[in-house]
């Protein structure tokens, strides 16, 4: 009996003990692969190109300036995500002239990708489909943005800007914009704080509301829908046209910076 109860008591020490062990290996693990990454960022050389397209598909992607002539991506991995393989999420790239295209496919959950642009480019094409896009560096480079569910946000931009997104709000906290710049959105808000350049602008929502903030001097204001309020003249002798048009929304233009 003795001998008995002595093997019990052996036994139930020693699962308490593997299960302490156990638990405390994957805690490691999991809090590691979090914060961790044994992987090299993905490097694009320019090869010459000046403008690139992204077709980036399902992703949550903050961009950056780069001092290199290169492009730089990087990937987080979430809470509970092992480290990822870069291999596995390795961009198609393809040179044509002065352009260089890249495409990265769609994965079973939306990743948050970092990626550094060079300063030196002329243009970036944005191709998006569902996430979010911060632009949180100084945009020096013509920007177009074409997305279906696009959350837009760019900090400042001092180049042409057009956007185009099916459902989505975009947010432009300062910037100069030059004549030929746009944004059109379907489903979504827009909220806009730039100096403009003589010549067309127009601005517009289906379903949304638009903020719109200049301190340009001589814009002749064209609000179309529902006015909150229009803090320019009516009748302004001037050379920058801007159409705001929300045709389910509201519609607020005030004349600061």
């Amino acid at each position: 009996m003795l001998k008995t109860r002595g093997m019990v008591i052996f036994f139930i020490a020693a699962g308490t003990v593997l299960f302490i062990l156990t638990y405390f290996f994957t805690y490691a693990s999991v809090n590691g692969a979090a914060t961790v990454s044994q992987n090299k960022p993905i490097e694009i050389e320019l090869n010459n190109a000046d403008r690139i397209t992204m077709d980036l598909q399902r992703a949550n992607v903050i961009f950056y300036k780069n001092k290199d002539n290169r492009i730089l991506i990087t990937y987080e991995p979430g809470l509970y995500e092992s480290v990822p393989d870069y291999e596995t999420m390795k961009p198609q790239v393809k040179y044509s002239k002065n352009e260089l295209r890249i495409k990265m496919r769609s994965s079973d959950h939306i990743p948050t990708i970092n990626i550094y642009i060079p300063s030196s480019l002329k243009h970036v094409t944005v191709l998006h489909e569902e996430g979010s896009l911060l632009f949180n560096d100084d945009c020096t480079y013509g920007l177009t943005v074409e997305g279906k569910k696009s959350e837009v946000k760019i900090n400042y931009i001092r180049s042409l800007l057009n956007i185009n997104v099916a459902e989505g709000n975009v947010t432009v906290l300062k910037g100069f914009l030059p004549k030929g710049s746009g944004i059109k959105v379907k489903i979504g808000n827009i909220r806009l704080c730039a100096l403009l350049d003589d010549g067309d602008y127009t601005f517009s929502t289906d379903y949304g509301n638009i903020d719109f903030k200049s301190g340009t001097e001589g814009i002749v204001l064209a609000p179309l829908g529902y006015t909150l309020k229009n803090e320019f003249p009516t009748y302004t002798a001037g050379n920058v046209f801007v159409t705001l048009d929300s045709k389910v929304g509201s519609i607020s233009a005030l004349a600061e910076f």
